[in-house]
Parts: C-alpha cells; sequence; structure tokens
C-alpha cells in the first residue's frame, strides 16, 4: 500500500463523526482537498467502503435517504477499547505492523489507543478459548502474532520444499519470530528458526504446519541480526592484528595483562570473523561465544584436512 493512500485513509477517518451526526462522501472530499490531499470522490466512496465492508472499525453508512452518510458508531469507540476480543486485538495489530513504518506519529494518533489496548488484550490472553475457536492458516496467524507482541520464543513445524519439489515436514523447537511484513501478498513472516543461527527466514503462512507458543522469552532483535560479539585472546597483541580491526572498522576493547592480551571485538557476520582468523595466522584464539568457537575450529579442521589431502596427493604423485 502506498504511503500517499495510507495518508488520506487516515486523515479521512478523523473528519468522520460519531452517529447521529453523518457527514457526505463530498463533504469529506472538500475537507481533504483543503487539506492538501489529492484525491477524488470515487476514491473516497471506495475507501469508505472498503473500511466498512471489513466490519471491524465502527463506520457505519447511513442509506435512508440520499445523500447518504458516514458516521462511527457512537459507542464503538468505547466498546472496542473495553471489551476487546481476541481477534480484534490481531487485527489491530495487524494494522500497527503495517501503518507504524509508514505514517508520522501525528496521523497514528487517533488509533494509538486501540493499538494499546489490542498489546494488552493479547498480552494477558492466557487460556486456549479464543485460539480454539479459529483453525488452520488463521489459528497458525494469531499464534505468530501473540508471540510476537509477548516476546516468546515459539515450536514452529514447516514444511519445506528440497530443490522446490520435495516436501520435508520439519520442526525447529527454539525459533523466534522477529516481525511481520504485510506490504507483501501474500504476508511474510520474519523467523530465526534457532538460536544459533544468524539467517532470518522469510516465511509465509501456506510454510507453517503448526505454532506453539514456549514460556521461554524471546531474544532475537535488530541488533542480533547484525551483530556477532566474540571474545578473542594472544599472547602478544601485534600492530598488525590491531590496524587490521581498526582499518575494518570494526569496534573492539583491549584489556592487556603480563601474560596476555584479551580482545572483544563485534563483527557483522560469520564470514568477517572467518577472515579475521586467517588473517592472524595462529596469533588470535577465539574463545567465545561457544557456537562460534566451534565453527571456527570446524573450518580450520576441514581446512587442514584439505591441505594434508593434497600434500599427500602431491607425494604420491612425485
Amino acid at each position: 500500500m502506498k504511503v500517499e493512500l495510507l495518508e488520506r485513509v487516515m486523515t479521512m477517518l478523523q473528519f468522520l463523526p460519531r452517529s447521529p451526526q453523518k457527514i457526505t462522501t463530498q463533504d469529506l472530499y472538500a475537507k481533504l482537498i483543503a487539506e492538501g490531499e489529492t484525491t477524488s470522490v470515487r476514491s473516497i466512496q471506495r475507501d469508505l467502503q472498503h473500511l466498512y465492508n471489513a466490519g471491524n472499525f465502527g463506520i457505519e453508512l447511513d442509506q435512508r435517504s440520499k445523500p447518504y452518510g458516514w458516521s462511527y458508531n457512537k459507542t464503538w469507540r468505547a466498546n472496542a477499547l473495553n471489551s476487546m476480543s481476541a481477534r480484534t486485538a490481531i487485527q489491530f495489530l495487524l494494522i500497527k505492523q503495517v501503518l507504524e513504518p509508514q505514517l508520522a506519529d501525528h496521523l497514528l494518533e487517533p488509533l494509538s489507543n486501540y493499538f494499546t489496548a489490542a498489546e494488552s488484550v493479547l498480552k494477558e490472553l492466557s487460556g486456549q478459548q479464543a485460539l480454539n475457536k479459529m483453525t488452520g492458516a488463521d489459528k497458525n496467524e494469531a499464534k505468530l502474532i501473540l508471540a510476537l507482541v509477548k516476546k516468546r520464543k515459539i515450536r514452529l513445524s514447516l514444511n519445506r520444499r528440497i530443490f522446490g519439489q520435495i516436501k520435508v515436514n520439519k520442526t525447529y523447537p527454539n525459533a523466534e519470530i522477529w516481525r511481520v511484513d504485510y506490504n507483501h501478498n501474500p504476508a511474510k513472516y520474519f523467523v530465526r528458526l534457532s538460536e544459533l543461527s544468524l539467517k532470518v527466514s522469510e516465511l509465509k503462512l501456506m510454510d507453517i504446519l503448526d505454532v506453539e507458543l514456549k514460556s521461554e522469552t524471546a531474544q532475537l532483535n535488530s541488533e542480533t541480526l547484525t551483530t556477532i560479539k566474540v571474545q578473542a585472546k594472544c599472547s602478544n597483541l601485534t600492530d598488525r592484528i590491531s590496524g587490521y580491526l581498526t582499518t575494518n572498522r570494526f569496534n573492539h576493547d583491549i584489556d592487556s595483562t603480563k601474560d596476555e592480551t584479551l580482545l572483544s571485538i563485534e563483527f557483522n557476520k560469520l564470514a568477517d570473523i572467518w577472515r579475521f582468523v586467517v588473517f592472524a595466522e595462529g596469533e588470535v584464539a577465539i574463545t567465545s561465544p561457544n557456537w562460534v568457537c566451534k565453527k571456527m575450529y570446524g573450518k580450520i579442521g576441514r581446512l587442514m584436512k584439505s591441505i594434508s589431502s593434497h600434500h599427500s596427493n602431491s607425494q604420491n604423485t612425485a
């Protein structure tokens, strides 16, 4: 959805009065033009009709006499805040996911109370009654949004494809949902499938077989995706090592003692760590985190095995 359309719809909604008062499409058009919007009467009619058909936004259409009038249900706002259902809360949070990155704060202000209420409803949702009323993709979508709001890990079962053909059902017991992008159709769900994964998978609802919320708190955020903090040590920090880190703009701290020098380094990706290890030529040892150490030792082991195999083949040839 284009930003201009979102801004026009949000501005238009601010002009709707509470029933029994009403405003005609022509009057709305005049108000929007006065606000500097570029639109048409037909576009306004289409936008309002879409919102009216959705049925969850309290918009009423008075068709008793022409010209027809538009308004908010006079009790809808209070009811939506005081007794919001789980399904309505999910819909408001989906709206927030779409609008928040694209609209200015003053345009979102009229909906801020609904967003807050929606988050409260889902955070306090402890039973399964509301979810049990849903089925299939709707239920999985609700659980994903609930995990996102409550910042919970999920057990995720996927229907994966290998080489675009063979379907394989696989379960990831410690997955984390990071965000949802509703600018795509169908929507994309950005999920880290395991605690050790640096990759965020882009999933669609059709890929997801089942979602189970867990009690553990999710740790994934934008910093996790872009920064790997590594601890290392070396017997003697040379200008060559220090210069490499500075030249490549890797944030690092140095803590030197009599016996050794400890390094705390922030890398952007795993490949950067491997390049650093190769450049250091054995002068630096990665000490944490453990999963990075295992990956580096594994790479070194495979490299040494390859060198040994190549050397052996060369001797046999000779």
